[in-house]
């Protein structure tokens, strides 16, 4: 992630919509590696995952949704939206060393690829599986969350 090893265009012009869910799950597909699409807006990356969910139910689709808020406004962003984006962001910190990678394809608009994000190594080694079942160290657990800009307060 670090080197962008290949980078491709393909222009499709004049199409009926859907056709860009069939040539993305095919490409992604052929060639078994990440691609990012990059669409005009909310609407119509919510159409195209419906459609690439349909299409291509092997593919892992990511949608990387854009703030809903103006950089220096007094208001923070929604909490759902910051929760995608950081969603988004670890699995793509976690595809760079996973040694089977899935088809992927990341769904994004023009103003959520123009906003930007911390560095992949801010990423790397933050996701933590946490099972039912599983044993946990609540104090190793508090410290980490606490590295990580989190607050304890009492209940």
């Amino acid at each position: 992630m670090n080197e962008i090893t290949h980078v491709r265009r393909d222009v499709i012009a004049g199409a009926p919509e859907g056709v860009d869910a069939l040539v993305l799950a095919a490409k992604a597909r052929e060639t078994g590696t990440g691609h990012l699409h990059v669409v005009t807006d909310d609407v119509r990356l919510s159409s195209l995952k419906d459609s690439l969910r349909f299409f291509a139910p092997d593919v892992t689709v990511l949608d990387f949704p854009a703030w809903d808020c103006v950089p220096y406004d007094r208001v923070s962003p929604h909490s759902e939206v910051v929760a995608r984006r950081m969603d988004v962001l670890l699995r793509l910190a976690a595809v760079e060393k996973a040694e089977s990678r899935k088809p992927s394809i990341v769904l994004a608009t023009a103003a959520a690829v123009l906003q930007k994000v911390p560095p992949v190594s801010a990423f790397r080694g933050m996701a933590r599986d946490i099972k039912p079942g599983s044993r946990l160290d609540t104090d190793e657990l508090a410290a980490e969350l606490s590295r990580t800009g989190y607050q304890r307060a009492e209940q």
